[in-house]
């Protein structure tokens, strides 16, 4: 985990109030079902940054950070965590593994991303965050 992973996993606990899995390791075997972390045959895997379970806001966040300056490289990599079976298999795995206490929440998709970077239009099928705000809010509040 890096330094902005670990800011931004501050700020959703601190902040918003989030219980986080940071990096949590997703993996799915035969048949879409989930594996424990040492299983072998391992179909399909994926390390979330951070797979956020907000109690204010009932929902589940799948929350990505990324400090890429490039907004080429920003769109392709917002493109592969929002295509449809890798939003499939998070979600099966979310839906699976937690505790049925929290199954039923809403998922969402969240990007903490450089403010220059944030995609126009903004892309509705996931909610967007500048880094810089998170480190302001942090700035802010220290004594």
């Amino acid at each position: 985990m890096d330094l902005y992973e670990e800011i931004v996993g501050f700020y959703l606990n601190v902040f918003e109030g989030c219980f986080l899995l940071p990096q949590a390791p997703v993996k799915l075997g035969e048949n879409g079902k989930p594996l424990d972390l040492d299983a072998s045959g391992v179909k399909w895997e994926a390390y979330p940054d951070f797979i956020a379970i907000d109690f204010r806001k009932p929902r589940i966040q799948i929350v990505e950070v990324t400090k890429i300056r490039d907004k080429k490289r920003v769109k392709q990599r917002i493109e592969e965590k929002l295509d449809a079976s890798y939003v499939a298999n998070i979600d099966h795995w979310v839906r699976t593994v937690l505790p049925e206490s929290v199954r039923d929440l809403m998922i969402t998709r969240r990007f903490f991303l450089r403010s220059e970077v944030i995609p126009e239009p903004i892309d509705a099928r996931a909610e967007f965050s500048s880094l810089q705000t998170v480190f302001n809010a942090v700035r802010d509040r220290m004594p």
